[in-house]
């Protein structure tokens, strides 16, 4: 049995149906973390934030907030990672020869600026910056030069010489010196044979064979008139 409907009074507010909760919106600019308990929720937090794709996907919405998904970036910022530690470094060669053509674009625009200054405060201002901006060209095409082409690492050992208390450090030499970079022979210096007894730890100093006793009181030979000088006679003597 339906209940009757009851007529509307004149006047009576019509009531609206009742809604569904409007959803909650997402915060495109926190980063989602998945913890199967409590305990484990701080752990994952800080291996989270830890990670070098999270402080960079924050740093970018920091500069530019509200233009994309911070845990989307941050997945592909780790998709770049992953790739250069797999030795593919294209990416990174072309952030570098970019960021040099930006680097070259404001030494340009700062030396065309300084050119109309009257003031020399301003151009010297604009001079300077514009020599930073050079500057900085030049060291970001310089680690792109050593990115493709690696400098040689020269690896030589290291020789301790002591000599009669002079101690002699041989550190070998710079890499890429063309006149120094030869191998270095190696150079054994064998223990002095005059040392008694080395196999056996000793370093006393061997004098030789044992000589023959010799006799005390031993009458000597007279020396031969070859060898006698020739004094010169007195005059008394007669």
């Amino acid at each position: 049995m339906t209940k009757p409907q009851r007529n509307k009074r004149p006047g009576e507010p019509i009531k609206a149906a009742a809604k569904a909760p409007a959803p909650k919106p997402i915060d495109r600019r926190a980063i989602s973390i998945t913890a199967s308990s409590e305990e484990q929720k701080y752990e994952v937090i800080a291996s989270t934030l830890t990670r070098p794709e999270i402080g960079a996907a924050a740093v970018i919405e920091a500069w530019s907030p509200d233009t994309h998904d911070v845990n989307v970036l941050a997945t592909e910022l780790a998709a770049q990672v992953k790739a250069v530690n797999l030795g593919d470094m294209q990416r990174a060669e072309g952030i570098l020869i970019s960021q040099a053509q930006a680097l070259d674009a404001i030494f340009v625009n700062l030396m065309r600026r300084s050119v109309n200054q009257t003031n020399a405060a301003h151009w010297e201002m604009y001079m300077r910056m514009g020599m930073k901006a050079q500057s900085q060209c030049r060291a970001t095409l310089q680690a792109l030069g050593e990115m493709k082409n690696p400098r040689p690492v020269a690896f030589v050992k290291q020789a301790n010489i002591n000599n009669g208390g002079h101690q002699q450090v041989n550190n070998g030499v710079a890499a890429g010196d063309p006149e120094r970079s030869a191998p270095a022979r190696e150079i054994q210096f064998e223990q002095s044979k005059l040392l008694e007894g080395v196999g056996n730890g000793s370093t006393y100093m061997d004098a030789g064979a044992t000589g023959a006793t010799a006799g005390s009181n031993q009458v000597l030979e007279a020396v031969g008139a070859v060898h006698r000088p020739q004094k010169p006679r007195r005059q008394n003597d007669g």
